[in-house]
């Protein structure tokens, strides 16, 4: 217990003073201390410090020393030694011992079924990935993470693998779901008042404005990612986005600001011994170099990119390098070298799914073989090329600016919410003015105001988060619900007006017949009036049923479905049939509406893709809400497709869902047959 105390004394100096007290006397305590739970802490808070140091060697001596400490301790508790081991590995570009040290952690983690463990050994294993350009995986271990973090509402964490995600996809080239992902980061590092998260979101949204060919706004996100990071000292930061800001202005045409920021970005690179960063800053020098024409001092800029990024192992990095070394020997006629290195990156980046290298290889292969004047080769290289960059742009522009464009007009609006925040931060300014100035004397004092301080912090947040929450839901139930009632509107108006005119018109046409007389051309005429007057009636009367059938409305949602299933069942290509035993009581409106387009959606699914001839809809009912599953018999497909897709079927499906705060499962393998889909609504929420 005495050890445990000074542990906490330890920490909470440390916490105040921003780890700016004095390491020896932290040094002392941990001698001082048994092996247990506090003796691990003290030396994972050692471990932190010595990397903010750059001081590799103390930083794996404690690193070690953590897991000593935790032998005794369950399975848990030793998962975050072997994480903090695996980050000082990515320090010294030890990829291999860092996957090994993460993949230790997870194996703990499982022992223990710990969520919180799970999340962190899988982000670890994640992050490592990453680092070493392997994107896909990566990917596939922050998204296993994410489900734990949910389960255990670790809201920090949540939004860091938010920001992880959105990272894996701007290299990837997915823009529109690296924006979603960083505009939820950026939403729950804004609420957590996480200003080191909120520049590397910020970084991040900058970085696919960039892509997206929008350098004024990049700039604008950079800038205030380097303010942040400048504020909090972050020296890695720093040069981080120095680097980007450099890549910025040399978008926007401003040569010597960008090479500028470039050596003001490697002299902090080379200070904290960050070889990906160092690699990265000589060959955006070697680019400026090569477009001025230089391109002996191009390359050489090019072999000193080359020889610190090939000492990371990361396969992204160096697929980039061989792209701009081919451009130079592209340049200086050297076609065979040329070539080699365009496939050299053309190899690297479909391994890790690197649309934009894609793209730039198959572009300089095709000026290599016009240079060779052999043009069909040139032709089939561009139009690789121009697929990958169709695969980038097409998809991303209108979904991530509009969805950046919403996330801040909703944030104006949400006025109400920011006072509430800026009220924490003036009481968060005055608490630490108040522990600065007594923390000397008054520790113990200090440590009991810090948890009141905590207590009174943690419900002003909760309180503004919950209103933010309120008002995101209620701002898209009502733009939903107005939707909606347009669409019943306008059927409305299409059956009781149009409807009724062309019925009216049909009526007068029909009463001319006895007055035509025998004259065939005449009554022909008259029988084409008559077929173009029922198409319009059958046409108007489709439209409004599409729009909003009426049987909806007036007879509810078990009348609407068995209506639909009939019509389709009508064509004879699709057998649909619906058990809704136990839909007994008719849903709210909206939860009526919601479910019928749902059903909707998915019957338009499994008529134009699944080859199916029967449908099975079957309604359930429990304490926890509703319950829907409806399952074919066509052919099964890879769920995981669904995470990529950019349909607005798909897309209107999940918007549904969450609007209900449901949920939805998809059940299909591409080697058995058949598909089912399970959806779920907790009605009571909901009314």
């Amino acid at each position: 217990m005495k050890y445990y105390i000074v542990a906490l004394f330890a920490f909470l100096c440390l916490s105040a003073s921003a780890q700016t007290s004095n390491i020896d006397s932290l040094r002392s305590a941990f001698e001082s201390m048994s092996p247990g739970k506090p003796k691990r802490d003290v030396a994972i808070s050692l471990t932190n410090i010595y990397l903010d140091k750059i001081n590799q060697q103390e930083a794996m001596k404690y690193a070690k020393e953590s897991i000593q400490a935790a032998e005794s301790l369950p399975p848990a508790s030793k998962v975050k030694p072997y994480c903090i081991l695996c980050s000082v590995y990515w320090a010294m570009n030890d990829y291999t011992s860092a996957l090994e040290a993460a993949e230790k952690a997870l194996e703990y983690a499982n022992q223990d079924s710990n969520s919180d463990a799970i999340e962190m050994a899988n982000n670890s294993i994640g992050n490592t990935y990453y680092r070493m350009g392997n994107y896909y995986d990566a990917e596939r271990f922050f998204l296993v993470s994410l489900e734990s973090a949910k389960k255990s509402n670790n809201k920090s964490s949540i939004g860091s693998l938010y920001n992880n995600l959105a990272n894996v996809n701007l290299a990837k080239g997915n823009l529109d779901k690296s924006v979603s992902y960083s505009i939820e980061a950026l939403k729950l590092k804004e609420a957590l008042n996480d200003e080191k998260g909120i520049a590397m979101v910020c970084n991040n949204i900058a970085n696919a404005y960039r892509k997206l060919q929008q350098p004024e706004k990049a700039l604008q996100y950079q800038l205030k990612s380097l303010a942040i990071k400048e504020k909090l000292n972050d020296t890695r930061g720093i040069a981080l986005s120095l680097g980007n800001i450099g890549n910025v202005y040399h978008d926007l045409g401003d040569t010597q600001k960008a090479i500028s920021c470039y050596l003001k970005a490697l002299k902090y690179q080379l200070q904290i011994k960050d070889d990906l960063l160092i690699g990265n800053s000589y060959n955006s020098l070697g680019y400026v170099f090569y477009e001025r024409g230089d391109y002996k001092k191009a390359m050489e800029y090019y072999q000193l990119s080359w020889h610190y990024r090939s000492k990371t192992g990361n396969k992204s990095a160096l697929s980039s390098m061989y792209n701009n070394m081919a451009k130079v020997y592209t340049a200086t006629d050297e076609l065979g070298k040329a070539e080699d290195f365009y496939k050299k990156a053309l190899t690297l980046a479909k391994a890790n799914g690197e649309k934009e290298d894609i793209a730039e290889a198959n572009k300089g292969l095709a000026d290599v073989s016009t240079k060779r004047k052999d043009f069909a080769k040139s032709l089939q290289y561009m139009m690789d090329a121009e697929k990958a960059k169709d695969s980038i742009y097409n998809i991303a522009s209108s979904t991530a600016i509009a969805e950046m464009q919403t996330k801040y007009e909703t944030e104006k609006k949400d006025a109400s919410i920011k006072l509430l925040q800026k009220e924490n931060e003036l009481q968060d300014i005055k608490y630490k003015k108040t522990v600065f100035m007594f923390v000397a004397l008054f520790v113990l004092i200090g440590a009991i105001l810090i948890i009141i301080y905590t207590y009174s912090y943690l419900k002003q947040h909760k309180k503004a988060e919950q209103l933010r929450v309120d008002a995101e839901y209620k701002r898209i139930n009502a733009i939903v619900n107005a939707q909606e009632e347009e669409r019943k509107r306008i059927s409305a108006e299409l059956h009781d007006g149009l409807g009724q005119v062309l019925s009216a018109v049909k009526l007068n046409v029909s009463m001319l017949k006895d007055d035509l007389g025998q004259n065939a051309s005449t009554l022909s005429q008259y029988n084409t009036a008559m077929l173009l007057l029922d198409q319009s009636c059958n046409e108007v009367r489709n439209m409004s049923h599409s729009m909003m059938p009426a049987i909806l409305v007036k007879m509810g949602l078990k009348e609407a479905l068995r209506e639909l299933a009939s019509a389709i069942n009508n064509t004879g290509v699709l057998k649909v049939m619906i058990d809704d035993k136990e839909l007994d009581n008719e849903p709210a409106e909206l939860i009526k509406i919601h479910l019928y387009r749902i059903v909707q959606e998915l019957l338009n699914n499994i008529l134009k893709y699944a080859n199916a001839t029967e449908v099975q809809i079957q309604f359930s009912k429990d304490s926890q809400g509703l319950g829907l599953m409806i399952e074919d018999n066509g052919k099964g497909f890879d769920t995981t497709v669904l995470n990529n897709s950019s349909g607005l079927g798909w897309h209107s499906i999940q918007s549904r869902i969450a609007l209900l705060k449901g949920q939805i499962e998809v059940d299909s393998k591409p080697t058995t047959t058949g598909t089912a889909v399970f959806v779920s609504v907790p009605v009571v929420d909901v009314l």
